[in-house]
């Protein structure tokens, strides 16, 4: 309440902050009139410490540090001790001289910081005191980025014949060393832990078209629908099981608004007609259908007269795509003899095709409606498929998997992960009960990395197949275990797990000596598990390039670095840029030599170009250049003469 003058006063501790505070006060009267006012103030300090830095630093680089002091009242201090620390060790200025200021002045000292190796993080702390004891000090942590590049290689076994496995770098050469830095193990007790990881990544990508839209939604509901009512279900993160039930609505709302007039998906919604997204919306909305959710009938009827006019018009569509559709098109009892004769009597046929055709001769069940002859015929290309899937087998470290065929691998059937899954899904769906199954499953579990496979599609692939392998199998796993890792006869650590394990307390990140370097790693199991528990380890490290001048790290051409490229030969150009203005006053920008023991300067302006050259047919390609410490980027395109168009 106000005094007898109509004034009240309030106190309060500001934060520790320095801004514009705001302060609104409101008040009324016995006849209820109201009034406001709003004032601003500042809260500050006599004295203000800053430090002009970098956004990180670089293994072994040289950096300027700047501190800065300002004087915020309207009298001269006569001294202010200041003082800079990286990591609590002092650092001496460049120039060191005493600092007086007059009032509202500013000062500022330098200091330069050698970054050393090893260090993922560095703190900076500058302050500044008077004699009377007021001052201000601030500090910050930076991250050291390495001098080089990031570089990880991973392995994976099982606790029934495959304990023991080799990691072995690329190997050291004049260009680059390879440092270790940690090793990461996990243990998966089964596969559902791979699923639920998986899930929890799908649901976490950042992207919506269709297909991104499919892959999260689509394992959300195979995985509910295999984990209810088991011991498994209480695995499940309670803050994953509400974004599950929340993204299979918005799913098959998403894809049932996406489709177009004419039947057909496209890569967004109202884009152009895709083949393959049409058969993979058919495909979602039809599992979600027999999972109890509601989809109109004239979505399908739609769908379904699309991918007849697709099928009818094969000339310019490849096997691949005429495969998958097939499949889909007779899980809703229909059936194109032209089609299927075409791939499954092919002497190319592929390990995908053969897939997706085994899958389209069982889910179909209109059989007894065909001519005689076309049900003759598809009795042999059973029999046919079925063969040529046990041809194609082939194993490595990982076990049994089916090759993906050039160009396969970056466009939609994917590489062999998920051209295993589609295998796996197909012998199911085909009534096979045999021993390659497990292997199968096993291999696919033994490919996971980092909480996913290789792509969302992938993830999503696998899930699939994984959920449909369990639910053939049951679930009889045994429900706790212990193992013991060690690498190269060191002992690492151990990760028990029971049923009920969170996920995070099922991997272990062990820190290396980064002396101990060795060209190769053998890792080894012991303990208790189920024969079908596997477990994985990531050897991380970084690649070191080994210096040969200023601007050697400028100068990718110049290494002999084939060994990883992985099918991309990468190209890089540094030149300087000279400003030059014609008779017209028309400003140009003229690239110019970069000498390799010159210097760069606070302002140069430096020109990048990248060539890259793949060896294989792609479907789609992530680039990334990292600058340096202290660089920005001023222009994206140099000539403007290409803008990025992520939609066909």
């Amino acid at each position: 309440k106000t005094d007898s003058n109509g004034e009240a006063s309030v106190s309060f501790t500001l934060p520790d902050n320095l801004t514009t505070w705001r302060l609104t006060v409101r008040g009324h009267d016995l006849k209820g009139r109201m009034g406001e006012v709003r004032k601003k103030f500042l809260s500050t300090q006599d004295i203000i410490a800053r430090i002009g830095r970098p956004r990180f630093f670089v293994e072994g680089d040289k950096t300027g540090i700047i501190g800065i002091v300002n004087n915020n009242t309207d009298t001269g201090i006569q001294s202010i001790a200041t003082e800079m620390q990286a990591d609590g060790k002092i650092l001496k200025p460049d120039r060191d001289f005493k600092i007086s200021l007059p009032g509202f002045g500013s000062s500022a000292k330098g200091y330069t910081l050698s970054v050393p190796e090893g260090r993922d993080s560095i703190a900076l702390q500058f302050s500044a005191k008077t004699p009377a004891n007021k001052g201000d000090a601030v500090k910050y942590v930076l991250p050291v980025e390495k001098r080089g590049l990031k570089y990880a290689i991973s392995g994976s076994g099982d606790m029934y014949n495959n304990k023991e496995f080799t990691l072995k770098p690329v190997k050291n050469s004049d260009d680059f060393e390879f440092v270790p830095e940690e090793i990461v193990i996990s243990v998966n007790p089964s596969p559902v832990t791979q699923i639920i990881n998986a899930v929890q990544y799908l649901n976490e990508y950042p992207y919506g078209c269709i297909e991104q839209t499919i892959n999260k939604f689509l394992p959300n509901l195979a995985m509910m629908h295999l984990l209810s009512g088991t011991g498994y279900a209480k695995v499940i993160p309670v803050k994953l099981k509400k974004q599950v039930e929340e993204n299979i609505p918005e799913g098959i709302e998403k894809i049932l608004k996406a489709q177009n007039y004419d039947g057909t998906w496209g890569w967004w919604e109202g884009d152009r007609g895709n083949t393959y997204l049409t058969g993979y919306a058919m495909y979602s909305l039809s599992q979600a259908k027999e999972y109890g959710y509601k989809i109109p009938d004239y979505t399908f009827k739609q769908g379904l007269q699309a991918l007849r006019r697709i099928l009818d018009n094969p000339q310019k569509m490849d096997n691949d795509e005429l495969s998958y559709l097939a499949s889909i098109y007779s899980m809703f009892g229909k059936w194109h003899h032209p089609v299927f004769k075409r791939i499954a009597f092919s002497k190319d046929l592929n390990s995908y095709q053969a897939a997706n055709m085994i899958k389209a001769v069982y889910l179909f069940n209109g059989k007894g409606k065909l001519q005689e002859h076309e049900s003759r015929e598809i009795d042999e290309a059973a029999k046919l498929l079925k063969r040529k899937i046990s041809e194609f087998a082939r194993k490595d470290s990982y076990g049994i998997y089916w090759p993906a065929d050039k160009g396969q691998a970056w466009n939609w059937p994917g590489g062999n992960t998920e051209i295993t899954a589609h295998v796996l899904s197909a012998l199911l769906v085909s009534g096979d009960r045999s021993q390659v199954l497990s292997q199968a499953a096993a291999s696919i579990s033994k490919r996971f990395r980092s909480g996913s496979w290789n792509s969302t599609k992938e993830s999503g692939t696998a899930i699939l197949a994984l959920c449909d392998y369990l639910t053939a199998k049951g679930m009889n796993y045994k429900d706790s275990g212990n193992l013991e890792f060690s690498l190269n006869g060191s002992r690492l650590g151990t990760i028990s797990y029971t049923m009920n394990s969170a996920v995070e307390e099922l991997s272990k990140t062990v820190k290396l000596d980064r002396k101990q370097k060795s060209g190769s790693y053998k890792m080894s199991v012991s303990g208790s598990g189920s024969p079908d528990t596997t477990f994985s380890a990531s050897l991380c490290g970084t690649l070191y390039f080994r210096p040969k001048g200023l601007f050697a790290f400028l100068k990718s051409e110049k290494r002999g670095i084939a060994s990883l490229s992985n099918g991309i030969a990468a190209k890089r150009d540094i030149s300087f840029l000279k400003r030059v203005n014609d008779m017209k006053m028309q400003e140009y920008l003229v690239p110019q030599e970069v000498d390799e023991k010159g210097k760069i300067y606070v302002g140069d302006e430096l020109l990048v170009r990248i060539k890259f050259r793949p060896a294989d047919s792609f479907g789609f390609m992530v680039l990334e250049d990292y600058l340096p410490a202290g660089f920005e980027v001023v222009k994206e395109s140099a000539y403007n003469e290409f803008q990025p168009y992520s939609r066909v």
